[in-house]
């Protein structure tokens, strides 16, 4: 018997959408690789994902998609998707229709190719998540798990996107209200409540000299 327990969320993490959604390519610069640099990077890292579930869990059930997301959220979802998401605002029972058609889909796929779907769970903060497949054919389990990414794809992965991002950006706004400060001692109306992109986007646009910005950032980063 073969079994797979397999991510509600497909192939793509919730870091690594935050990473392609959040930070434009003209903000991108090359840093200095050193031992120093990963490790301060690993623990940065641990610490805002620790930041993330932390807001997310006080944000209640429905969350509010930042504005900056809305056009590539959208243009990333399925017509399925998109009906969670134009207006804006993901609540937990809309989560969790999403989750329960890409996991009718999967069971469907599975269903042909012989393989048993177990029933879905809930984490420790309450959100449904795959409960895994088994099969007597490694084969038949693979074919049925390569599906049950695609329906996840189709169904859940950016409303579940749209519903972690408003957690993630909860946690990272005291950094960003703090690069707001350090460029207003600097002369910049940059008000707080802006998410990084919009930060930057009071220094110059695309192509222009932002090296204040990246000052501030790294000043703020150090001290939070």
């Amino acid at each position: 018997m073969y079994s797979k327990l397999l991510p509600s969320i497909g192939l793509v993490g919730l870091a690594a959408i935050f990473v392609v959604v959040a930070v434009a390519p003209w903000e991108q610069r090359e840093r200095a690789s050193t031992a120093t640099a990963a490790s301060n990077a690993e623990s940065g890292l641990q610490r805002d994902s620790q930041d993330a579930r932390a807001a997310g869990n006080e944000l209640g059930d429905a969350r509010t998609i930042p504005a900056v997301e809305m056009p590539i959220l959208l243009a990333s979802a399925s017509d399925a998707e998109r009906a969670f998401l134009e207006d804006g605002v993901v609540a937990r029972d809309e989560l969790d229709a999403a989750f329960l058609a890409a996991n009718a889909c999967t069971q469907q796929a599975a269903q042909a190719y012989g393989v048993q779907v177990a029933p879905p769970t809930r984490d420790g903060s309450g959100l449904l998540q795959f409960g895994g497949m088994s099969a007597t054919e490694k084969g038949s389990l693979d074919s049925a798990g390569q599906a049950h990414v695609d329906c996840f794809e189709r169904h859940y992965n950016q409303v579940h996107a749209g519903w972690s991002l408003a957690g993630t950006y909860a946690a990272k706004q005291p950094l960003w209200d703090k690069v707001a400060a350090c460029l207003r001692d600097k002369g910049y109306g940059t008000p707080n409540g802006l998410s990084r992109v919009e930060v930057a986007l009071t220094v110059g646009k695309p192509g222009d000299d932002i090296s204040d910005f990246y000052a501030c950032e790294d000043e703020a980063s150090l001290s939070h």
